[in-house]
């Protein structure tokens, strides 16, 4: 996208990984991004408006794959809720913050997923 002129946004939790793929990305540009929270979807989302008055495409693709700790094992508060926040939530916020700015250009919506999504491990 950024090579065909679009203006790309890279939101990430670490600002060190944003900043550094925004140095190999052309026309792109990084905003802190907590996936997990709704209101920061909802404030990344304004401030991208706010500067470019429009969404054209949003590419979900944070994703955890596992937590590494077998199931009778696992903290539910630290392994279970940060994949269902990260994977599930995250994906719906960014989701419900964008498709009101792109009703009114349209605009598509990738969500990524992993093999996990068709075959049980």
């Amino acid at each position: 996208m950024s090579e065909e002129g679009g203006i790309v946004y890279i939101g990430d939790l670490s600002e060190e990984r944003g900043t550094s793929l925004e140095k190999q990305v052309q026309n792109s540009k990084y905003v802190k991004l907590d996936v997990t929270s709704l209101d920061n979807w909802k404030q990344a989302v304004e401030h991208i408006v706010m500067n470019h008055k429009r969404i054209d495409v949003l590419v979900n693709c944070a994703g955890l794959v596992q937590t590494g700790a077998p199931m009778e094992e696992m903290d539910l508060k630290r392994d279970w809720d940060l994949l269902i926040n990260i994977n599930l939530n995250g994906t719906f916020y960014g989701m419900y913050s964008s498709i009101p700015y792109m009703k009114e250009n349209g605009g598509s919506i990738v969500n990524i997923s992993s093999v996990s999504s068709l075959v049980a491990q």
